[in-house]
C-alpha cells in the first residue's frame, strides 16, 4: 500500500510484531491490539479461494473497537487499516499466533 499522510498526523517506519491467540500488546504509538482468532469461509467448488478471517480488538486514543478483516494469500492484498493505522500480515499459523507489521498512515 502506499504510503499516504493523514492530516495530524506523520507516516512512522513499519514496526514487525508477532502476536498469539488471546494476547494484547503495544503494538505502534500506544496503539493496543487483542488477537481474537481466525477463521475461514467455506467457499464454492471451483469458486475463489477461502479468505483468511482476522478477528482483532483495538485501543487507542480513547476508542475501542473490534473488526474482522478478511486476507487472501493469492494475487490480493495481505494488508489491512484501523483508525490511522495500515497492518500487514506477513506470516501465521492458523488460530494460534500471527506476525504482523505495523505502521502510520
Amino acid at each position: 500500500m502506499p504510503v499516504t499522510k493523514t492530516p495530524g498526523t506523520k507516516p512512522s517506519e513499519a514496526k514487525t510484531f508477532t502476536i498469539r491467540k488471546g494476547e494484547t500488546l503495544d503494538a505502534l504509538d500506544g496503539l493496543r491490539v487483542t488477537f481474537k482468532g481466525h477463521g475461514h469461509k467455506t467457499m464454492m467448488v471451483g469458486g475463489p479461494t477461502s479468505p483468511l478471517i482476522i478477528y482483532l480488538a483495538f485501543e487507542y486514543d480513547g476508542k475501542t473497537a473490534e473488526h474482522e478483516y478478511h486476507v487472501y494469500d493469492h494475487d490480493h492484498a495481505r494488508g489491512f487499516e484501523w483508525n490511522n493505522f495500515v497492518f500487514e500480515l506477513l506470516e501465521h499459523h492458523y488460530d494460534v499466533w500471527m506476525k504482523l507489521s505495523v505502521r502510520r498512515k
